[in-house]
């Protein structure tokens, strides 16, 4: 049977390819990354950007410290993200192998 979604309603999609673009950056860059700096890296709008940032820190995937005295937030990537990004890194890893055995 088929379950209709009233109008308004989304899917309870956890993670996105952004969301996991987000992950590695964090995890690859150590030291502080701001989100001005993220969205430059990832060449994002202001609107998407705030929506992936919020839905990471509201799965506790990553955490948004302010800087004191100023205007800025700093971006870190949990433990909880380094594993969600180690078991999508390796799913990823494994269709690779995959579609190169099958040519």
């Amino acid at each position: 049977m088929v379950v209709r979604r009233e109008r308004g309603e989304r899917s309870g999609i956890l993670l996105n390819e952004v969301d996991l673009m987000i992950l590695s950056v964090l995890n690859k860059n150590v030291d502080k990354v701001t989100i001005l700096g993220l969205r430059d890296m990832l060449k994002l709008s202001q609107i998407s950007e705030r929506v992936h940032v919020d839905r990471l820190v509201a799965s506790k995937f990553i955490t948004k410290t302010k800087v004191e005295n100023m205007n800025k937030f700093i971006l870190n990537i949990t433990k909880q993200g380094k594993k969600i990004l180690d078991i999508y890194s390796n799913i990823n890893i494994k269709k690779l192998f995959e579609t190169k055995k099958k040519k």
